[in-house]
C-alpha cells in the first residue's frame, strides 16, 4: 500500500450572497484508477478558507487529506492504487453546501475548478490530479 497525503485547492464562484458563518460540509477524496479497478480513498483532516461573501465572487478552500483506516476501513478493493496510476487517474472530492438553512443553492458547481495535489510519503513525489466535486 502506497503512503499518500493530498492537498485538495477548490475554486467555487458564488451564486448568492453568504453569511460570515455560511455552513458547507467537506468529506474524502477518493482518487480511482483509469480503469476503476483500483482506489485510495484520503479523508479531510482540516480545511482552509479565503472567505469572499459576494455573489459572483470565488470561495477558495484548501483541504488537507490523510488515511484514515477507522472510517474507510481497508479491504480487497481499497487502497491498491498505484504510483503508475497516480499518472492518470481520477480524483473525487465531497464539498457541499446543502447545509445552508434556507436551502439555496450557493455554489456554482458548474463552474468550479478542484485539483488534488497527492504526495507519496515514501519517494517525495507529488501528483497533480484532476478533482470532481460530489454534492
Amino acid at each position: 500500500m502506497l503512503k499518500l497525503k493530498a492537498v485538495v485547492k477548490i475554486l467555487i464562484p458564488l451564486k448568492r450572497d453568504i453569511t460570515q458563518d455560511f455552513p458547507f460540509s467537506i468529506g474524502a477524496l477518493t482518487l480511482m484508477s483509469k480503469d476503476d479497478e483500483r482506489n485510495y480513498v484520503l479523508d479531510g483532516a482540516g480545511t482552509s478558507y479565503l472567505n469572499t461573501y459576494t455573489e459572483g465572487e470565488i470561495f477558495q478552500m484548501e483541504t488537507n487529506c490523510k488515511v484514515d483506516l477507522e472510517s474507510f476501513p481497508l479491504d480487497k478493493n481499497s487502497y491498491n492504487i498505484t504510483e503508475e496510476d497516480l499518472k492518470d487517474c481520477k480524483g473525487t472530492f465531497y464539498c457541499s453546501d446543502v447545509d445552508n438553512e434556507d436551502g439555496e443553492d450557493c455554489f456554482d458547481y458548474d463552474t468550479a475548478k478542484a485539483v488534488a495535489f497527492v504526495t507519496d510519503l515514501d519517494t517525495g513525489k507529488v501528483f497533480q490530479i484532476p478533482v470532481t466535486l460530489e454534492v
